[in-house]
């Protein structure tokens, strides 16, 4: 039987496992460096499409309704004007320390194996080819090597992002926040454009608060800009409330289109943010991990010649469109012209001409 390491139990690493596992045909081993569960710097939004995929994986019905249920979102402009987005689409709101244990649970009963707690340190090679990892606890090879870690790399990335596509994201929970519902609340800021803060229920009086941002010479520090948001938009909501645990900012690494070298190499293989495969104006990587770990499962399980290759053919065509179009909007955000689009918020025949349009969606 074959043999498959995947580095990374995050939603990317636990879906590559548990289709590998499924087959019966591949032996997965899935390395994590820390104990599951383990909390996760990421506001947990699992989009219309994100659930779509996960019914599609059979996992739906085991994870939606461990989540916040989200119907609508809000979305702000700078002066206050708002419009209310609701269709028919269902999303989820759910923390990434429970939704990443949920994920390597079931592909623990699909039949990888978990390793908890091993540190990889780096790669083996053979000829130019990935061959295994070497761990804390020693050598383990392997057919192919599947990498999972995120935003942290296992080894100095094929090349440097440009740097106008790397950004942050800061984020905080409270408990008793107050005027928490069904829906998302998004806020466009003339400090952090082209991106936006929100606020994501998680419960029905606790929600995580944050915003990503771009770091400039000079500028306001991340936890300057939380800070004025926090002043500005939620002073009153959070009188009462309480921070849960800290405040935590994290790298993320996005990509204008995902290129061959940055996604594989003999022998291994890169999935989610590893991969850069997150969205450039929202920072959503859900969804590209999930389906990234589903590509990459797929073409190692089809075997023949170059795996990696087809892989990475496999994620442009899935994911490229949607990848170019966040970079898009991402340099429309930074132009001129994101002030008025944001002001059209406040123009009332175009609120409600928008709202009608989700309200048929």
């Amino acid at each position: 039987m074959r043999r498959v390491i995947i580095v990374g139990a995050g939603p990317a690493g636990c879906i590559t496992a548990l289709c590998l596992a499924r087959s019966r045909r591949v032996e997965a081993i899935l390395v994590e460096r820390r104990a599951l569960p383990r909390p996760k710097t990421c506001a947990g939004g699992l989009s219309p499409w994100t659930l779509t995929l996960l019914a599609e994986l059979g996992l739906r019905e085991r994870v939606e309704p461990e989540g916040h249920p989200i119907r609508g979102a809000t979305l702000a402009n700078r002066r206050g004007e708002a419009v209310r987005l609701r269709g028919r689409h269902r999303a989820v709101v759910l923390p990434r320390s429970r939704f990443d244990a949920i994920l390597a649970e079931e592909a623990v009963r699909a039949g990888a194996t978990l390793r908890e707690g091993e540190r990889v340190r780096g790669l083996l090679r053979a000829r130019g080819r990935a061959v295994g990892v070497v761990t804390d606890a020693g050598e383990l090879e392997a057919d192919a090597v599947v990498i999972a870690t995120g935003a942290a790399p296992l080894e100095p990335r094929p090349h440097a992002a440009p740097r106008e596509e790397r950004f942050f994201g800061i984020l905080a929970r409270y408990e008793g926040l107050a005027g928490i519902d069904d829906e998302l609340e998004l806020y466009l800021e003339e400090e952090i454009r082209p991106h936006y803060a929100w606020v994501f229920p998680e419960g029905p009086s606790r929600a995580n608060v944050g915003l990503c941002y771009r770091r400039s010479a000079g500028g306001a520090s991340a936890r300057e800009l939380l800070d004025t948001f926090l002043a500005r938009r939620l002073a009153e909501r959070l009188r009462g409330a309480s921070l849960v645990g800290r405040v935590v900012a994290h790298p993320i690494q996005a990509t204008l289109w995902p290129r061959p070298e940055q996604l594989a190499a003999p022998g291994l293989l890169r999935v989610g943010e590893a991969g850069e495969l997150v969205d450039a104006i929202s920072g959503e990587g859900i969804y590209h991990a999930l389906a990234s770990g589903q590509l990459a499962a797929a073409n190692l399980l089809e075997g023949g010649s170059a795996p990696e290759a087809r892989y990475a053919r496999a994620v442009q065509r899935a994911l490229g469109p949607r990848l170019a179009l966040g970079a898009a909007l991402s340099v429309l955000g930074r132009s001129p012209l994101f002030p008025v689009v944001g002001g059209l918020l406040g123009v009332s025949p175009v609120r409600r001409a928008v709202e009608e349009l989700f309200a048929r969606l």
